[in-house]
């Protein structure tokens, strides 16, 4: 298990995960942090972690400068980074909407937020290339799917409203070209904004179509306070073809599930807020799903 100790840099800001532990640095040149004592984002070198660039991601007029909520790498392009900006005890905190930053400065057209508009993009991706963002909101009952088209100028979005139940953060996959959300419910065709199909389980997860699984964390009845279960779920069928049970150090109530993050051939990253980060790397990751057979435990590193 991994315990990441909350020292500056921050790596969490009140709930939100900035630490993009899946596509943060692209092509491993860059590491992206969200600073919110500072209001801005820093950038570090990798593998040695060296302090790059620093820059701020604007200001509201009326209630101070923003924090990122979200930073997304864009595919093939570690210089330009898209952000969902926000602001910190406000609700909703996404009134700073998705802007462009290449090595820092600002495209001129933002996508605005919550205030100016009913826009709140709570979780952004990335699409097939550099001319897609999609996103989700998960602060209003609204549960829109948003998609944007970003050029040399910024980004412009459409809206699909309705689509999810409660998405928390989205996750697109390459290989089935479908965004998958963290309801734990819902495959969504980006194209028209409608469910191209629906898991029989909820909550965090990661879609991965090398191994046709979306790998989704839940916590049933009749598991203890700090026990999940990691069901491994059929991406073409959407029915459930394996679980693995997960146990963990973290409370409910306090320490809810955040992300799930698919690395290496056969690994998975799952951080709790407040709790730890545990890496799983075990069989049942990688590889050819088998039928309906229950493993006796996943290892944590």
């Amino acid at each position: 298990m991994l315990s990441f100790s909350l020292q500056r840099p921050r790596l969490y800001h009140h709930d939100k995960f900035v630490f993009q532990m899946r596509g943060f640095f692209d092509d491993s040149q860059f590491l992206y942090v969200g600073m919110n004592g500072s209001n801005s984002v820093q950038r570090f070198i990798r593998p040695s972690l060296t302090p790059d660039i620093n820059f701020s991601v604007g200001t509201d007029p009326y209630s101070g400068p923003y924090v990122a909520l979200d930073i997304e790498v864009t595919p093939g392009a570690p210089h330009t980074t898209a952000i969902s900006r926000g602001l910190l005890n406000v609700d909703p905190d996404t009134e700073g909407g998705i802007a462009i930053y290449d090595d820092g400065t600002q495209r001129p057209t933002i996508a605005p937020g919550w205030g100016p508009t009913q826009n709140s993009y709570d979780s952004i991706q990335w699409g097939e290339d550099a001319t897609a963002i999609y996103a989700a909101n998960s602060s209003t009952t609204g549960f829109d799917f948003y998609t944007l088209t970003v050029n040399s100028s910024g980004v412009v979005e459409q809206d699909f409203p309705s689509v999810f139940w409660n998405p928390g953060r989205i996750h697109f996959d390459r290989g089935s070209g479908l965004v998958y959300s963290d309801d734990g419910f819902h495959a969504v065709d980006p194209v028209t904004g409608l469910p191209a199909g629906i898991f029989e389980g909820g909550g965090p997860m990661a879609p991965d179509s090398t191994t046709n699984t979306v790998f989704i964390l839940s916590q049933y009845v009749w598991q203890g306070y700090s026990d999940y279960t990691m069901g491994l779920f059929d991406m073409t069928h959407y029915v459930r073809s394996d679980w693995v049970p997960f146990s963990t150090t973290a409370q409910l109530g306090f320490n809810p599930p955040q992300r799930i993050i698919r690395w290496g051939s056969n690994g998975l990253a799952v951080s709790f807020k407040g709790d730890k980060v545990y890496l799983l790397s075990t069989s049942f990751v990688g590889g050819p799903r088998p039928s309906k057979k229950r493993h006796n435990s996943a290892r944590n590193n």
